[in-house]
C-alpha cells in the first residue's frame, strides 16, 4: 500500500506550521474554506500547513492527516519525482501547472489537475487541485461513442453503396427481358398483358433511378476529408446553370444572381449543391420559373439563398424534405427524393447548415451557410 494509506506525519507539527500562514485573516480563511476546489498551503519544504474541506474530500483524509505531509506522498509512484521537480521549478519561476494521478487511502485513483501559485506569505505557497476524474471519464466515453457512431455510420453507408450497386444488375435484367417480351410477343398479348409489361418496365426504370440517387447520396455522405480551396461562387452558380441548360430552355426559366463572394469550399460539391437547388426550383413551379441566388454576410459565415416562385412547401413538411426518399408529390413531379438529402450532406461536410423558408403557393427560399 502507498504511503497515502497511512496517516503518519512528516515535518513540523500542525500548530507550528499553521502559525506561519497567517490564516488569522478571516476573509482569506473563509474564502479558502468555501472554495469547491481543493486548496492546500505548503511551506518551502513542501509540507502542508493547511487544507480546506474540499482537499480533505479529494484526498479521503481528515485535515490532521494531511498537515505536515508532502503532495508526492499521495501521488502514484511514477508521478512523485516529477512533482518534486515541478515544485523546485515553481520556487524559481513562479506559476506552474500539470496533471497527476492521486492515490487515495482506499485504493481509488483520481485524476487531478494541479497548479501552484506565488507565495501568499514568506514561507507559504498555495496550491489548487481540481478533481477532473469524472470529466476525463465523460470525455473518454464521449470519444468512444463518437468513434462507434462514426464506425457505424461508415458501415451503414458502405452497405448502402454495395447493396445499391449489386441491386442494379438484376433490375437491368428485369428491364431488358420485359422489353424483349414486349417486342417479340407483343402481338400475341392482350391489352392487360401489355399494360403489365409497361408497369414492370416503368417500375424497374424508377427503381434504377432511385438506386442511382442512393449511390450518389452514399458517395456524398462517405466523403469525410473534403479538400477546400478558394473558389468564386459566381462561377460555381454559372456552371450549375450551364449543367441545367436543357431544363432551363424547356421551361423558359429565368435564373439571376447577385454578385457573390469568394468562398473556401469543395467546388464540384458546391456546383452540385446549386444545381440541385435550382433544378428543384425549376421542377416545382407551375408557371414560368423565376429563380434568384443571393448571399449575405452573417456572423462568421456566408448565408446563401436560392429563391423561387414555385408551389412552396407546407410548414409541417419543411424538415422532412431533407430526408432520403422524402417526397411530397409522388406522381405529379418526377424525381427520387434524393436531391435535397445530397444538398444537406454537402452543406454539413462544409460545417454549415441548410433550411427552407416557404408558404404554399408563394414560392420557397432555400438557404444554406458556409463558414468564412
Amino acid at each position: 500500500m502507498s504511503t497515502a494509506a497511512s496517516p503518519g506525519r512528516a515535518g513540523p507539527q500542525v500548530g507550528e506550521l499553521e502559525s506561519k500562514v497567517g490564516l488569522g485573516n478571516i476573509e482569506l480563511a473563509s474564502a479558502i474554506e468555501r472554495l469547491p476546489d481543493a486548496v492546500l498551503i505548503a511551506d518551502d519544504e513542501r509540507h502542508y500547513v493547511h487544507a480546506n474541506p474540499a482537499a480533505c474530500v479529494l484526498f479521503g483524509l481528515q485535515r490532521e492527516d494531511l498537515i505536515g505531509r508532502r503532495i508526492e506522498q499521495f501521488a502514484e509512484p511514477q508521478y512523485r519525482e516529477a512533482i518534486a521537480e515541478h515544485w523546485a521549478t515553481f520556487l524559481t519561476v513562479g506559476v506552474q501547472a500539470g496533471p497527476f494521478r492521486l492515490l487515495r487511502p482506499d485504493g481509488e485513483v483520481r485524476e487531478v489537475e494541479f497548479s501552484a501559485v506565488a507565495r501568499i506569505q514568506p514561507n507559504a505557497h498555495i496550491s489548487f487541485l481540481r478533481d477532473v476524474t469524472d470529466q476525463r471519464r465523460a470525455e473518454e466515453t464521449q470519444r468512444e461513442q463518437t468513434r462507434e457512431l462514426a464506425r457505424s455510420n461508415m458501415e451503414l453507408q458502405r452497405f448502402a453503396y454495395v447493396a445499391s450497386h449489386d441491386l442494379k444488375e438484376p433490375l437491368r435484367n428485369l428491364s431488358i427481358f420485359s422489353q424483349l417480351l414486349a417486342r417479340r410477343y407483343g402481338d400475341e398479348l392482350d391489352d392487360n398483358a401489355r399494360r403489365y409489361i409497361d408497369e414492370i418496365t416503368t417500375g424497374a426504370a424508377r427503381m434504377t433511378e432511385m438506386i442511382d440517387g442512393l449511390l450518389t447520396y452514399s458517395r456524398a455522405s462517405m466523403q469525410r476529408d473534403t479538400v477546400l480551396e478558394e473558389a468564386e461562387t459566381n462561377q460555381l452558380v454559372d456552371q450549375a446553370r450551364d449543367n441545367l441548360r436543357v431544363s432551363i430552355q424547356q421551361r423558359r426559366a429565368v435564373i439571376t444572381r447577385d454578385e457573390l463572394p469568394s468562398i473556401r469550399c469543395a467546388p464540384l460539391d458546391v456546383v452540385q449543391l446549386f444545381q440541385n437547388l435550382i433544378g428543384n426550383a425549376i421542377k416545382y413551379c407551375e408557371e414560368r420559373p423565376e429563380i434568384h441566388v443571393s448571399c449575405e454576410d452573417g456572423a462568421g459565415e456566408w448565408v446563401f439563398r436560392v429563391r423561387d416562385n414555385g408551389i412552396g412547401v407546407p410548414l409541417q413538411y419543411q424538415e422532412q424534405i431533407f430526408g432520403v426518399f422524402k417526397r411530397l408529390h409522388n406522381r405529379e413531379y418526377p424525381g427520387t427524393g434524393i436531391g435535397l438529402a445530397i444538398c444537406q450532406a454537402i452543406v454539413e461536410r462544409h460545417r454549415g447548415h441548410i433550411g427552407i423558408e416557404s408558404e404554399p403557393g408563394k414560392g420557397a427560399t432555400f438557404w444554406f451557410t458556409i463558414p468564412r
